[in-house]
């Protein structure tokens, strides 16, 4: 998508955020009301703005090894990296699914302002990731916890 971007003739970074989208490695399920049973729910609430969207496909949740292995899971992100686009939509994701992300979220923003004007460009990315995105290894879907070796 960012080679996309790159080579066209006209960028909108506000038409770039209105098309974010989770990885499917995020999707989770609800509980049930006081219950450790999953429940299906839409992630489609709220406008077409609102809405929480993820990329097709089918992999391993975040949710799988939290509940294999009983990880207490937090999100931070870095404060002068993330657009307002991308942090209300993770705001959003983290309080549908505090089951998943008990440890909540954080970011070193003090007041909101340090992501003002923030916005994504052609070759740059506002996901709130910044260098971190070039370590460590992608995202395996076919890997499963219990089937590991």
């Amino acid at each position: 998508e960012v080679i996309v971007n790159a080579m066209s003739w006209r960028f909108d970074a506000e038409e770039v955020k209105k098309e974010y989208k989770f990885q499917p490695y995020a999707k989770a399920q609800a509980l049930s009301a006081g219950k450790r049973a999953p429940m299906q729910q839409s992630t489609r609430q709220g406008n077409d703005d609102d809405c929480i969207r993820y990329f097709e496909g089918r992999s391993s949740t975040i949710q799988q090894y939290k509940e294999h292995f009983d990880f207490s899971i937090g999100l931070y992100v870095q404060e002068f990296a993330i657009d307002e686009r991308s942090m209300d939509l993770l705001v959003k994701y983290v309080n549908m699914h505090p089951h998943v992300y008990d440890l909540g979220l954080s970011w070193g923003g003090v007041n909101g302002v340090t992501v003002r004007g923030i916005q994504p460009g052609r070759f740059t990315n506002t996901d709130g990731l910044w260098n971190q995105r070039y370590i460590g290894v992608r995202w395996d879907g076919d890997l499963y916890p219990g089937r590991m070796q």
